[in-house]
């Protein structure tokens, strides 16, 4: 089933919300690309996603430093975690461990909607700039 943006994820940054919602399209291609079951779609899927995902982080960890964002630092310590979770689902897949997409798929769809609902959305605040 694919993710659909919300209202509610936005965190009022026309930039972090368009990130976001190409994260979901990518997340939604993956999904596809499962249905496939080409080993070459996953994995292309998955280099796009990862490399738009780091893209994704400093973007935001740099309009959170620009913000004065006071959880700045574990954000960032969130995102690295992220980045190496991929990294480890990936070498998995690359080892022939096909149970890692299932893994992969679950990840993405709980940490993205996740870490937007319970991080990303304390900077709105700072964004309207009533703090930082």
């Amino acid at each position: 089933m694919p993710i659909f943006w919300r209202d509610e994820l936005s965190v009022g940054d026309d930039v972090i919300d368009d990130d976001h919602r190409n994260l979901i399209n990518i997340i939604n291609d993956y999904d596809r690309a499962l249905e496939t079951g080409s080993v070459d779609h996953i994995v292309g899927v998955f280099d796009r996603l990862k490399a738009y995902t780091q893209e994704h982080f400093d973007r935001e960890e740099n309009l959170q430093r620009a913000i004065h964002f006071d959880e700045a630092k574990s954000h960032k310590e969130k995102h690295e975690e992220m980045i190496r979770r991929l990294d480890d689902i990936h070498r998995s897949f690359l080892e022939k461990d096909r149970e890692s997409v299932e893994k992969l798929k679950i990840l993405l769809r709980d940490w993205l909607i996740q870490h937007i609902i319970k991080q990303d959305l304390k900077m709105i605040p700072y964004l309207k700039g009533g703090r930082g």
